[in-house]
């Protein structure tokens, strides 16, 4: 048993969960503007009832990003009619509000995603990286060789980076299982930021040889962008061509 709201949040996707419940509230005014005076509950009964109503069993859609629930059974709405029988057509409609208010917020919540993927292109290694003045390299593999990032060739990069393919059970493979002696993606960086609203909470590995950057995401998704020119000053003054 879970709620819909199982999600990280981010700034743009907020506004469509406040929206959500936005919805919710004038839905609930309305019923009880329109309830007669004699019969209508509390504004607090109200409003638990409309939150004992959202609780319901789930079905989980595992193949959005972040991962979603829909609800299918009302347990929220059981549990109320077995605790205000007496009065069930006194709840009724709160009850039944609150189990609707999980399909008004997975609504918004999916608007919510689909504006983000709009807003905030996954194609774009700008969108995980937009500061990057405050950065700075760290060898994490004893098999790389002493760098510093050049800032410069560094921002320049980001603008023209290009989204490609990887190996990932190879990946896997040589970070996890240790099957390779030379690690790939031997640097990882610090005092990066992602675009101010993404959410995007993000590590970002550069590749041996200066071209290519690993981005792994808060929900473990990957992204794998490459340059033409290394952004990487090596050990002696030269850079890794």
């Amino acid at each position: 048993m879970e709620f819909n709201l199982n999600i990280h949040l981010n700034g743009l996707e907020m506004i469509f969960v406040l929206l959500g419940w936005g919805i919710v509230f004038f839905f609930f005014y309305r019923i009880y503007k329109n309830q007669e005076k004699d019969i209508r509950p509390k504004l607090w009964k109200g409003i638990l009832a409309i939150i004992i109503g959202l609780f319901a069993f789930t079905f989980p859609l595992t193949f959005f990003q972040p991962p979603i629930s829909i609800a299918i059974l009302p347990l929220g709405v059981w549990i109320l009619y077995a605790l205000r029988k007496g009065k069930w057509e006194v709840y009724r409609k709160y009850a039944w509000l609150g189990f609707g208010a999980n399909y008004i917020l997975l609504a918004t919540t999916l608007i919510g995603i689909f504006f983000h993927g709009i807003i905030y292109p996954k194609d774009q290694a700008a969108t995980f990286i937009s500061e990057a003045e405050n950065a700075s390299l760290h060898i994490i593999h004893p098999s790389a060789q002493k760098a510093v990032l050049n800032h410069e060739a560094f921002e320049q990069a980001l603008d023209i980076m290009q989204k490609s393919e990887i190996d990932t059970q190879r990946l896997y493979n040589s970070i996890v299982l240790k099957e390779e002696k030379v690690e790939r993606f031997p640097y990882i960086l610090s005092g990066t930021k992602s675009q101010i609203g993404s959410g995007l909470d993000t590590q970002v590995f550069v590749e041996r040889d200066g071209k290519g950057v690993l981005i792994t995401s808060d929900n473990q998704r990957q992204y794998y962008f490459r340059s033409e020119q290394s952004f990487l000053k090596m050990e002696g003054g030269g850079t890794d061509e």
